[in-house]
């Protein structure tokens, strides 16, 4: 996901990809822990609304309780009940109930006029 697909075909980077923030989206703690790593361009404003979606099912939002400034990471695990838990800066203690994320994930939020989004595969279905 770390792909410049604009230096290949020697095309210049467009204008508003600046405003957008770059992030990438890794598995952790056997798919039970999910690492959006904020690898440049803007902050991520506190309030920010995260979607995390998987296999094609729409798991729920969470909103950042900070700021996440480039160089970064978002953690995002699922507790027993369903229920999504976020921490901006420090990975968190995956508690024993947390549930594995399966199929491929993906992780949208929006910011201004500007949604980025990452996705990941798991080793479930």
């Amino acid at each position: 996901m770390g792909v410049e697909p604009f230096a290949a075909d020697g095309l210049s980077e467009p204008g508003w990809l600046s405003d957008a923030p770059r992030v990438e989206l890794e598995t952790a703690a056997q798919d039970r822990l999910l690492a959006l790593d904020h690898t440049g361009g803007p902050a991520v404003e506190s309030g920010t609304d995260l979607t995390v979606t998987a296999g094609g099912e729409r798991l729920g939002t969470v909103a950042l309780p900070s700021a996440v400034e480039p160089g970064e990471a978002v953690y995002v695990y699922r507790t027993g009940d369903g229920s999504l838990e976020v921490s901006v800066g420090e990975r968190p203690t995956i508690p024993d109930d947390a549930t594995a994320f399966t199929g491929d994930v993906l992780v949208t939020g929006t910011q201004g006029r500007v949604t980025f989004r990452a996705g990941a595969e798991t080793g479930g279905e």
